[in-house]
């Protein structure tokens, strides 16, 4: 076999059948219920499922089909339940022809139609013996003189192997393994759990345009199979909507309701047939007439399943549309790359894969951090990269291990931002997608029909960063001399650079250092207090500050000493009494007027 996603030998492609749904289905049933004392349905009832996998419904009600129609309990109780026996063999053909009827290449555009109609009928021809086998396996081939089907199974370790028809009814062991992310995982993937945000700074700094930055991270838990990619969408300044149009799929809803009423009604029927004298062993010498009933109320129901099924088709129920409210933003594809060792069946987690799949400027890689525990304590090391794809590898397999075979993740990413005049906020939203993108050697993408996506999850808020910048930051020297301004410089960078800023409050001190250069600053009065206002324009501001600090000059007596100004410098957003950055000690050497000695 290839270890792709075709056959070597018979050149075949692989099909497997699409699941019901692909996301959990929750939602009121009316369910005829059966008293379990008196044998007697009553009045319907309302039920509320939540978080249903539908395909788990559906694999029991084909085990306990296949169970009531086994040869040895049909024949027992063809003499005392004749037309329900009829009737369930032919739901059993029936649900035999639908289920086939499904079955879809697992990549587009390998399978001709002739190819599709033949793998069609063998299946239905073996599903008529033994219906569970649709959940049994993951994928089928055919022959090379399409006769014959071969099925692909998984194994405990997660391998999947694959065996002729003949091994499949025998229950041999089976040969030939083959790598398993080739193969759809049938199963609804479970949704990331979002632990923890925040905003981190680089520390304090005398450079403005560095103090302005910061780092957005978030924690994540997740679980991540060979087929499964963790969506990552971060978004800056504003909501980022995820929306699921979901499309509800034709006969859905009666297909619910009628597995729902088997669940519901399950036990009781097979507490009837087995509390009977002779148990599956039916005679017509012990007909068990509860068990003759209970026989008889599963072929009603069975016709029940089966109408629902034959209306219900499988479509693409759900698809991710991403509706920003942002600015920015990134979108990124996480998947984990897993190695078997050698004589080992279970793959052990490797590398991390990260592609950028949307980004609004130049590609931005976060430094990433794994582990099983919180916070992670393991920091990947960027290998690879190619295109809009890095490859982030694990230091030693011996870390690779403490993350587990499973795939659970606790991942910690880290995001250089732009300068917080761009970037005030930040929102992420995760899903797990299965199936999107498995292995195969054309590259060719995989059938809509088999992918699955949670919803979206993402945390409660967005997180703000409090950009407070309590180190002295010198910006030159005051004086009265034009263009001298240091104040007016910084005021002309943050509204060149920061779109977002409509107005600035200012507070303005004279504060004296001692003989020393870098001594403390002592604090000894205020000369200006300017709030925040819409109508605050820069050179009026920084006329009226000039006026102020020559004024407080020519009164000051101890001019021999060495004045600075401390300027606190708070810079707000539209229609917010939050500061978006706030500077609390920009720091300008002073330079007495001349002819304004006091």
């Amino acid at each position: 076999m290839s270890e792709f996603g075709a056959s070597a030998s018979t050149g075949m492609p692989f099909l497997s059948i699409p699941p019901l749904a692909t996301s959990r289905v929750s939602g009121c049933a009316t369910v005829e219920v059966l008293d379990p004392v008196s044998d007697c349905w009553l009045s319907d009832e309302e039920f509320q499922f939540t978080g249903i996998d539908l395909d788990q419904w559906a694999h029991l009600w084909l085990a306990d089909l296949d169970r009531l129609s086994a040869r040895q309990l049909a024949l027992s109780a063809r003499t005392f339940a004749h037309d329900a026996v009829k009737r369930l063999l032919s739901a059993r053909k029936s649900t035999a022809k639908i289920i086939s009827a499904a079955l879809l290449p697992v990549f587009e555009g390998t399978c001709t139609a002739d190819e599709l109609v033949a793998a069609r009928a063998l299946l239905a021809k073996r599903l008529r013996s033994r219906l569970r086998l649709a959940y049994e396996v993951e994928a089928v081939a055919l022959s090379d003189d399409r006769s014959a089907l071969r099925w692909v199974r998984r194994t405990d370790a997660g391998a999947c192997v694959i065996s002729d028809d003949a091994q499949a009814a025998s229950g041999e062991d089976l040969a030939n393994t083959s790598a398993p992310q080739m193969f759809p995982l049938r199963t609804i993937p479970s949704a990331p759990e979002m632990i923890s945000q925040g905003a981190g700074f680089s520390g304090r700094t005398a450079d403005i345009a560095k103090a302005l930055t910061w780092n957005y991270r978030c924690e994540i838990d997740c679980e991540l199979a060979g087929q499964d990619a963790l969506a990552l969408d971060l978004n800056f300044n504003g909501e980022c909507e995820v929306r699921h149009l979901r499309r509800e799929a034709s006969g859905r809803r009666q297909l619910f309701e009628a597995l729902a009423c088997h669940q519901i009604n399950r036990a009781a029927l097979w507490a009837a047939i087995e509390s009977s004298e002779s148990g599956d062993k039916l005679t017509a010498k012990a007909p068990a007439s509860g068990a003759s009933r209970a026989l008889d109320d599963f072929a009603k129901l069975a016709t029940k399943v089966v109408a629902a099924w034959c209306e219900y088709r499988w479509t693409d129920d759900h698809c991710g549309v991403r509706a920003p409210g942002a600015d920015s933003g990134l979108a990124y594809w996480i998947r984990l790359q897993a190695e078997a060792e050698q004589g080992e069946m279970t793959p052990t987690p490797s590398a991390l894969i990260l592609e950028c799949a949307r980004s609004n400027d130049s590609l931005v890689w976060p430094d990433i951090k794994a582990g099983s525990e919180s916070p992670p304590a393991i920091a990947l090391t960027p290998d690879t990269a190619k295109g809009n794809v890095r490859v982030y590898r694990f230091p030693q397999a011996g870390d690779a291990g403490r993350i587990g075979t499973c795939g659970h993740l606790r991942l910690d990413f880290s995001f250089s931002s732009p300068s917080v005049l761009k970037v005030g906020a930040a929102c992420v939203h995760a899903s797990v997608v299965r199936n999107e993108r498995l292995s195969n050697p054309e590259d060719r993408r995989t059938n809509p029909a088999f992918v699955y996506r949670t919803p979206a999850v993402s945390f409660s808020q967005d997180i703000h960063p409090a950009n407070v910048i309590a180190r002295p930051i010198g910006i030159g020297t005051w004086s009265r001399e034009p263009g001298s301004n240091p104040l007016a410089a910084v005021l002309a960078d943050v509204f060149a650079t920061g779109s977002r800023i409509e107005s600035f409050a200012l507070d303005i001190c004279c504060a004296f250092r001692g003989d020393s250069e870098t001594g403390p600053l002592r604090i000894r009065a205020p000369i200006a207090h300017i709030p925040a206002s819409a109508g605050n324009r820069r050179t009026v501001v920084v006329a009226q500050l000039a006026d102020a600090v020559e004024d407080f000059l020519a009164a000051e007596s101890a001019a021999r000493q060495r004045p600075v100004l401390v300027i606190g410098l708070d810079l707000y957003g539209s229609g917010s009494s939050i500061p978006l950055a706030r500077f609390s000690t920009l720091v300008a050497r002073l330079i007495r007027p001349r002819g304004r000695q006091s």
